[in-house]
């Protein structure tokens, strides 16, 4: 699945919607979700046509287990390769390294700098 795809799928949904405040589908969102890791936030959005609030309301009412109070992000990911990488943030006194592999990052960046 493309973004491009997705923004087809939303366009067909709106033009069938049966009011305008007609709530997104589940089934579009669990597809933003897949490509959000890949695209970031802003691209998402635009591509879409959907504000930021739309957006963050949806990953709050849907990663609740996600949340931590010490303000760093849970990245669920794809399955690894073997080339690995070492990544460390600090955060004020807090530090956290992680090691993955490298084809991984596309997916972790996003989400890190989307979460600062």
């Amino acid at each position: 699945m493309t973004l491009e795809e997705l923004a087809h799928d939303f366009k067909i949904w709106r033009n069938t919607r049966r009011y305008i405040g007609e709530k997104i589908p589940d089934e579009l969102w669990v597809r933003v979700k897949k490509l959000l890791p890949i695209h970031g936030d802003k691209v998402i959005c635009k591509t879409l046509g959907i504000n930021s609030f739309q957006l963050k309301r949806f990953c709050l009412i849907n990663n609740k287990d996600q949340a931590h109070s010490d303000g760093f992000a849970v990245a669920h990911l794809p399955p690894a390769s073997t080339v690995t990488c070492e990544l460390t943030l600090q955060k004020a006194d807090k530090v956290l390294t992680l090691k993955l592999p490298s084809s991984q990052l596309p997916y972790c960046l996003p989400l890190m700098v989307n979460s600062l």
